[in-house]
Parts: structure tokens; C-alpha cells; sequence
């Protein structure tokens, strides 16, 4: 089970999270939820639909502010558009002493090149996705979501790894299983190109979803806190009585 694309002429990967069933059976509700990626080259008659079809009144943009303003996103008529930025510009060197930063470098330089540099690299990026900040903006991102009553939409660049890692934290907060997040995680590949075989390339590890990359994310949030419920409550500041509305605003009884 995974999200269903909404087939849009200038975008390539917007999803509506809605009919996704959890672990206790619930559902989540249709036109509510939507992943995407980014929305720079929307055409107009796209906007629409996403305004008037699928009453989209949040756009959440996951990038960072270089991408922000280079190619903006099309935003029409009444609609909040939120800067949440999940990976600042150079995080890389952030909090980082000399030699690490060293490190981290070389692992970049050979990442262009060899394949399985391309994966670490691609891995730490997913790490970095759920440090101090990126924990943080993942819970403003969950507050937006709980705080509109109309639809909120959320992407990064082609929705794929920021926005694959923030969907993932919506839908485990909703209670959906692991194996079903996996699922959605991975159609992306599905969605630009039908039939994806993976490649051990430098290409296909930098441009497409692996499974090992969202391992990597469970992975660190265990390592950095005790259970998911505490990532959510000590590392995205988002409450248990939060989480509680969040699912009752979302959520309803299967038909």
C-alpha cells in the first residue's frame, strides 16, 4: 500500500497519502495529506487543480533558502507557503571540528566517483535529516500539518529523500507500520521511472530511494533517542497530546 499519484502535466511525484491504512485499521483521510516535489514549474491550470480539486491552502518547502529563491515555488491565491528549511546550507560543516570536516569532504570527493562512497555519502545525508535542526523542523512540520484544516502539501527538490524522510515521520506518527512507510518511501522510484531495476552506479545511489537509507534514519533516531515516541516528544518538541490530535484530525474508520 502507498499513496496515489496525483497525474499533474509539470509535476512528477505528488502523492495524496490518503486511503493509507494504519495498525489499527484506520485510514487516512483523501485529500488532506500530499507529498510532492517541487512546485516551481507548476503551470498554472496545475495550481488550480491543486486549489480547487484538492482544496490546497499549505505548501510546506523543505529546501534550503539557495533553492527557495532560485527556483520558487507557484503560489496562488490565498495559500501559506512556509519556509522549513530540513538541511541548511553547509550543515555539513557545522559543530564540526577540522579533521572531521576533512573527512566528511573527502567522502563527497569520492562520492562523485565511486559507488560505494555514493551510498555512505547518501546515508550521512539521511543522518544528518534527523539531527538537533533537522529534528526540530520535522516537528514544525508536523505542527503546520496539525494546524491547518484544509489540505497541506510538503516537498523538497523531487521529493524523494527530505521529503521521503518527512513523510515517513508523518505517517509513524499516524501509527502506519513500518513495512507500509517502507512502500511509499520506495514508489518515488516508480514514479519517474516505471519498472526501476537498482544499479550499484554513483547515479543510481545519488537519484533514487533505497531501502537502506530510510533503515539508516530509524537507525539514528535510535541511536539518538530512546523510542520513536521520545524522538517525537524530546527531539520535534511534538507532544503526546499533539500526536493524539494529529490522529484524531486525520484518521477515520474504514467504510
Amino acid at each position: 500500500m502507498h499513496s496515489k499519484k496525483i497525474y499533474l502535466k509539470t509535476t512528477s511525484n505528488t502523492r495524496d497519502l490518503g486511503g493509507i491504512v494504519n495498525k489499527d485499521g484506520l485510514k487516512i483521510k483523501e485529500k488532506k495529506l500530499y507529498r510532492s516535489d517541487e512546485l516551481t514549474y507548476l503551470a498554472y491550470d496545475d495550481a488550480k487543480t491543486l486549489y480547487e480539486d484538492y482544496n490546497l491552502r499549505v505548501i510546506v518547502d523543505l529546501r534550503n533558502h539557495r533553492e527557495m529563491v532560485q527556483r520558487k515555488d507557484v503560489i496562488i491565491l490565498d495559500q501559506k507557503y512556509v519556509e522549513n528549511t530540513l538541511l541548511l546550507e553547509g550543515a555539513i560543516g557545522i559543530s564540526y571540528d577540522e579533521e572531521t570536516l576533512k573527512k566528511k569532504e573527502e567522502l563527497w570527493r569520492k562520492a562523485n566517483r565511486i559507488p560505494q562512497y555514493a551510498k555512505l555519502g547518501m546515508e550521512n545525508f539521511y543522518r544528518e535529516m534527523v539531527d538537533e535542526h533537522g529534528s526540530k523542523m520535522l516537528g514544525r512540520f508536523l505542527k503546520e500539518v496539525l494546524n491547518n484544516d484544509d489540505a497541506t502539501l510538503w516537498h523538497c527538490a523531487v521529493g524523494k529523500d527530505r521529503c521521503g524522510v518527512a513523510t515517513a515521520v508523518l505517517l509513524k506518527a499516524l501509527d502506519v507500520d513500518d513495512k507500509t512507510i517502507m512502500t511509499d518511501y520506495l514508489y518515488t522510484n516508480h514514479c519517474y521511472s516505471p519498472g526501476y531495476v537498482p544499479k550499484d552506479t554513483v547515479r543510481d545511489w545519488c537519484d533514487y530511494a533505497h531501502r537502506d537509507y530510510l533503515e539508516v534514519v530509524i537507525e539514528e533516531i535510535d541511536k539518538r533517542f530512546d523510542s520513536f515516541d521520545d524522538f517525537l516528544i524530546n527531539g520535534c518538541n511534538f507532544s503526546v497530546e499533539e500526536r493524539k490530535k494529529l490522529k484524531e484530525k486525520y484518521l477515520e474508520k474504514q467504510v
